[in-house]
């Protein structure tokens, strides 16, 4: 072998060879992280059996391993479910980051659509703080609303409630209709 490296075709043969080998080894190294699975059983168990405190602590959770995973195929979904029961728990604030990261996912034609993203984002916002511009930017992504679901009904009962309670009937009536 090394009689052959030191000829010219010698050489050009063995820097294919390390250059095919760099690249079988680069690639094989580079593969995709994925989200920790203890982690999403967790979160569904805490969903089927936990109390409010316990699903907290397992959205939390999945949450911050499907940001730390953005190349895992299922991330911007658990983001999405984590970041959703987390608004539904009243934990706006913590909800914001997961949703603000299913958003800027790329979008798909599956779960969660992109204007369930949007919702689910102006949502945590709104309910995180409620402001004039919280507001609009929740009655915008709702007016995009193609097919209503729990999340988009709960928003626009929120926005109504809300509306109604400060005595603002027209921005009441508006969103009612």
């Amino acid at each position: 072998v090394l009689f052959f490296c030191n000829t010219e075709v010698g050489r050009v043969l063995s820097f294919r060879y390390i250059l095919a080998a760099v690249c079988a080894f680069g690639v094989s190294g580079t593969a995709q992280a994925q989200m920790d699975g203890d982690v999403l059983s967790a979160f569904n168990d805490a969903v089927s059996n936990g109390s409010p405190g316990r699903i907290e602590t397992a959205a939390l959770a999945l949450m911050n391993e499907a940001m730390a995973n953005p190349s895992d195929p299922d991330a911007t979904v658990a983001a999405f479910e984590a970041s959703l029961k987390l608004a539904e728990q009243e934990e706006c604030a913590a909800a914001i980051p997961g949703a603000d990261f299913a958003m800027r996912q790329q979008a798909t034609a599956s779960h969660p659509l992109m204007e369930d993203r949007r919702v689910l984002l102006a949502y945590a916002r709104y309910c995180d703080d409620s402001t004039s511009e919280s507001r609009s930017e929740l009655e915008a992504s709702l007016m995009n609303v193609t097919e209503p679901s729990m999340l988009t009904l709960r928003a626009w009962i929120d926005l109504y409630t809300g509306y109604g309670g400060s005595s603002r009937w027209r921005d009441a009536v508006r969103t009612a209709s």
